[in-house]
């Protein structure tokens, strides 16, 4: 005979399914931190060309 009458375990944490304003505030800094990095790169390989060239002369 079956027993239908168990119930069952929810206790595993509930994720939400809609981003919190804290993910999203972490997401925007991950944003501006990328594109400070890509300035910063951006910067150092124009600092390497530019003395590449100046050595060359």
């Amino acid at each position: 005979m079956l027993n239908f009458t168990s119930t069952l375990d929810l206790s595993f944490p509930m994720i939400p399914v809609t981003p919190t304003i804290e993910d999203k505030a972490l997401d925007a800094l991950a944003i501006e931190d990328k594109k400070r990095q890509y300035v910063a790169t951006e910067n150092y390989l124009e600092d390497v060309l530019l003395s590449a060239l100046a050595t060359s002369e």
